[in-house]
């Protein structure tokens, strides 16, 4: 990973950045989103709470901002305190749902993570795993 500078209220990477290349949100940090090239260049960029940057969205520099390109498959759900809509993943495919088979799983847990999938027209999948005990 090349060394991060700070210019201007923004880090980049060590060098120029292309501008016309799309990058990936890979992490959020509540002030600072992670971002990563194709190529695999990574770096973060400080954020203010009116963006509204979710990891998964496709991102490129614009005239020194950052704008959002392309957000499909989004996986939200409603806040908490009847806020608004709370972004947990963007571009997001398929679901995979991986509970344990002993304690038994909570199905409305199952099924809420379902109903969420669906209505954003994601494909669920359900992992249930198994436990090996060694009886001694």
């Amino acid at each position: 990973m090349e060394p991060a500078i700070k210019k201007e209220n923004r880090i980049e990477p060590q060098g120029s950045l292309d501008s016309s290349r799309t990058f990936r949100v890979c992490a959020h940090y509540g002030v600072e989103v992670a971002l990563r090239s194709i190529r695999g260049d990574r770096f973060r960029i400080p954020v203010d709470h009116k963006h509204q940057y979710c990891v998964g969205d496709y991102v490129e520099e614009v005239n020194q901002e950052w704008i959002i390109t392309r957000r499909e498959g989004v996986l939200s759900r409603r806040g908490a305190g009847y806020r608004s809509e709370q972004m947990i993943a963007s571009n997001v495919d398929s679901l995979v749902i991986a509970v344990a088979g002993e304690p038994p799983p909570r199905v409305g847990l199952i099924e809420r993570a379902c109903i969420m999938a669906c209505v954003q027209k994601i494909m669920p999948y359900i992992l249930v795993m198994k436990n090996d005990t060694i009886a001694s």
